[in-house]
């Protein structure tokens, strides 16, 4: 190092003065200038194993020569306060650059361990003659590169993408990826994600979240959607007081989140909840499409729910089988005509409710309400719920149901098959159990090949019948005529 100590008792050293060489003690001496010593060419500055290091690479045409005088600064124009001056031994970098000079190289720590992503470095080499008391003219002062610490990349819409290469000179300002939150010069590792936006794991790459789990960033575009009455320093809020701006309600959308975190009652940290779609424990996602998650009221509370819709539904099916029953069956009946208007409407309802549209809220608990009724998903918290601490995943529960669903058809026709042809012939054609119908029971195998083609009778053609005809006039005309001669 070119340091030295000219009062005893200083806690740092003193740097000697371009051109000036440290004794190693009290003192530096000026050096002599050798304008016959090689000068360093194609200087360049490298990033080392950490953004902390770096690595001066240079070409020297004779490479007889292995010490050199190192100037690292971060002024371009090389003032005192901002340089450090490095005495050193290169070493070669085992090939050939430039003019066919050997490539030599050197690591140096950044100044104060500054990162080179915030902080631009520059040098200047100088050959030292084999006595050391003689220098060769300083060579042309290494480029500079984009960084953080200049603002060279335009704030909210890019970012310095130093990812792609260890050359600091490559390093680019690249746009800001959908969803992230760019509002200052950052570099990768400090872009997080916005409100309403989950990244995907370790990559720059961002997914719409449902409602408001995802919280982060502020994001203008879902101003006016998502309130909370409260909100701490991470974005955490009671997730029940979505949906209406009160007085004392604060924007989510405009909150600034320390972190990319999913929002209360989710389950935390994002990383382990793909687009913060899984709630915590003794929490479970609302049927209303909103993808809030909503706390458990407790077990019993959520079973007897669950128990109550399916006990409806059966009621519901019994009625409609008794209806269709007591009907005369020459003529359709107007109340079937009514049922299939009803569920044909609650199934569209069903399938406007799955586009993917940002529907007011009050739209979307109408339509999440009437498609309730036709489909069991809508239960999936009071099922979610009824397990207690030992709580199921969303994806557990929504493949149960769907198994389930698959499996009902099945179950039904088991149940009906057992009910007609076992239960009824064991305890009589009761009216009750028959709805007032009498019962004609066929047997399983047909008796005959119901398939067949029948033959049609076939109709008589006019000569056929024209005899029958002929007879029928005849006898009646030969009385006639009988008649005609006794009367003249």
């Amino acid at each position: 190092m070119n340091e030295y100590a000219d009062v005893t008792g200083l806690k740092e050293c003193k740097l000697c003065p371009a051109g000036w060489l440290s004794t190693g003690t009290e003192a530096c001496v000026a050096m002599g200038l050798d304008a016959t010593l090689p000068i360093p060419t194609s200087l360049s500055i490298k990033r080392g194993e950490t953004w902390s290091e770096l690595i001066v690479e240079w070409d020297l045409e004779d490479t007889s020569y292995e010490e050199f005088v190192i100037r690292i600064s971060t002024s371009e124009e090389f003032t005192r306060d901002t340089t450090e001056q490095y005495v050193t031994k290169s070493k070669g970098g085992g090939g050939a650059a430039g003019g066919g000079g050997r490539r030599r190289r050197m690591s140096l720590p950044t100044l104060g361990s500054t990162d080179l992503r915030f902080v631009v470095h520059f040098a200047r080499i100088q050959t030292l003659a084999p006595d050391g008391v003689r220098l060769g003219k300083e060579s042309a002062t290494s480029r500079g590169w984009r960084s953080i610490g200049g603002k060279d990349c335009f704030a909210s819409t890019e970012y310095l993408n130093a990812t792609g290469s260890v050359a600091p000179s490559e390093w680019e300002c690249a746009p800001c990826p959908a969803g992230a939150d760019c509002r200052s010069s950052l570099i990768a590792e400090e872009i997080k994600a916005k409100f309403g936006w989950w990244r995907c794991h370790g990559s720059l790459t961002f997914a719409s979240c449902l409602g408001a789990a995802c919280l982060g960033g502020p994001n203008p575009l879902l101003a006016g959607k998502y309130f909370r009455s409260t909100v701490n320093s991470t974005g955490a809020a009671d997730p029940d007081d979505n949906g209406l701006a009160g007085s004392d309600a604060v924007d989510l959308a405009l909150v600034d989140s320390v972190n990319e975190t999913c929002a209360q009652g989710h389950a935390n940290p994002p990383i382990n909840n793909t687009r913060c779609s899984s709630c915590a424990v003794n929490y479970a996602l609302s049927g209303d499409g909103s993808g809030r998650c909503v706390e458990c009221g407790g077990a019993g509370g959520s079973m007897a729910l669950f128990l109550l819709t399916v006990l409806g539904v059966v009621v519901l099916f019994v009625l409609l089988i008794a209806v269709k029953m007591r009907s005369t069956g020459k003529k359709k009946a107007e109340h079937s005509t009514m049922k299939r208007i009803l569920l044909t409407h609650l199934q569209m309802i069903s399938i406007v409710l799955s586009l993917n549209v940002s529907w007011p809220t009050t739209v979307s608990t109408v339509l999440s309400l009437a498609s309730s009724l036709t489909s069991i998903s809508a239960q999936a918290a009071s099922i979610q719920c009824s397990f207690g601490d030992d709580q199921s995943s969303n994806a557990e529960v929504y493949y149960g149901m769907l198994i389930a669903t698959a499996l009902l058809p099945l179950v039904l026709m088991c149940v009906t098959t057992v009910f007609w042809f076992v239960l009824l012939p064991l305890v009589g054609m009761h009216k009750c159990l028959t709805c007032g119908k009498k019962i004609v029971y066929q047997p399983c195998i047909p008796t005959k090949n119901p398939f067949r083609r029948r033959k049609k009778k076939k109709k008589p053609t006019r000569s056929e019948r024209l005899p029958t005809l002929i007879r029928s006039g005849g006898g009646g005309g030969g009385g006639g005529s009988s008649s005609s001669s006794t009367t003249t």
